[in-house]
């Protein structure tokens, strides 16, 4: 994301307009910041629904003439809600828009199609598709790729450079692959790939909505005072809290039972103030989660405020 963020922004023009929204990881909103105070763009947001959607009709609403880039999360890692990328493309393209997807959370449980999206970008992280941390994937439409200017130079992207400064570089890919790729990683990723694929994405995505809607069944009935930020999405996130425990005490009375939730605000910090809360518990189920272990999740809940428990064990 950062490699776009720098890369695209040199062909773009002070005012000219990145459309985000507040539910984007600070991945996608960090580098746009600093493009905006370098090259001085403009920086706006798509408004969400109430429950924290983004819609075709609210893109359409907020696209301006400056409007020349759209940024965002095709399934946001808080809450969790699918977009339609499809239509979105097609709208931002009609306009002459390009196109950011930031596929971290998509792409390891949905399926993913560039030609069908007709989306100008896509980003995507191994570390959430059960490979090695610290590698990712960069997909971008050739012609694109050509004409923009790579953020970083080395070793790898060069095919000539001379004493007086002169230099040619590579063509895409390899343009953008500045110094000694991260090789293992890559391997790795590869095979985390293939694991995934002798799964079926489609099996996957339906394992998980089916498990997480059972998980959010059980909490809503069973456990008092609970508030699910994203009781309707269509993946495997679940944000909430429960009234009157602080989100990081009730994470460490998790961890007592062995159960790994995220709390705190998710590096999503302004879409905190869109939900009004400082911050939130996340459980995210997975195909290897089993329903035995959203009943565990489900009885620890329940005894959530039991929390104060934790720190004496």
């Amino acid at each position: 994301m950062n490699i776009l963020a720098f890369a695209i922004s040199d062909t773009l023009e002070p005012g000219d307009e990145v459309l985000l929204t507040v539910a984007e990881h600070a991945s996608n909103i960090l580098p746009w910041f600093r493009k905006q105070e370098e090259k001085h763009i403009v920086i706006n947001y798509i408004p969400l629904t109430a429950n924290g959607r983004l819609t075709v009709e609210n893109v359409a609403k907020t696209i301006s003439p400056k409007t020349r880039v759209i940024s965002i999360a095709n399934i946001t890692n808080v809450l969790g809600y699918t977009v339609d990328v499809k239509a979105i493309c097609e709208l931002a393209h009609k306009h002459n828009i390009l196109v950011v997807i930031d596929g971290a959370q998509g792409v390891p449980r949905t399926k993913t199609d560039v030609k069908e999206w007709d989306c100008d970008f896509l980003a995507f992280s191994s570390h959430k598709m059960c490979g090695p941390t610290g590698v990712g994937v960069l997909y971008g439409k050739y012609e694109h790729l050509l004409k923009l200017t790579p953020p970083f130079m080395g070793g790898g992207m060069n095919s000539r450079f001379d004493t007086c400064g002169n230099y040619s570089l590579m063509l895409p890919p390899l343009k953008f692959e500045f110094g000694t790729q991260h090789i293992a990683g890559v391997i790795g990723f590869g095979a985390a790939i293939d694991y995934i694929e002798s799964i079926g994405i489609e099996k996957i995505s339906e394992y998980e909505r089916k498990l997480k809607a059972y998980a959010v069944k059980r909490l809503q009935a069973e456990v008092p005072n609970i508030k699910i930020y994203n009781a309707d999405n269509d993946s495997g996130i679940i944000t909430f809290n429960i009234e009157g425990i602080f989100a990081q005490d009730l994470a460490t009375h998790f961890n007592a039972h062995n159960i790994c939730v995220r709390s705190g605000q998710h590096c999503a910090k302004i879409l905190l103030d869109y939900l009004g809360t400082a911050a939130t518990v996340r459980a995210s189920v997975y195909f290897y989660n089993t329903k035995e272990e959203i009943d565990a999740f489900v009885e620890a809940a329940k005894k959530g405020e039991d929390y104060l428990d934790a720190f004496f064990e």
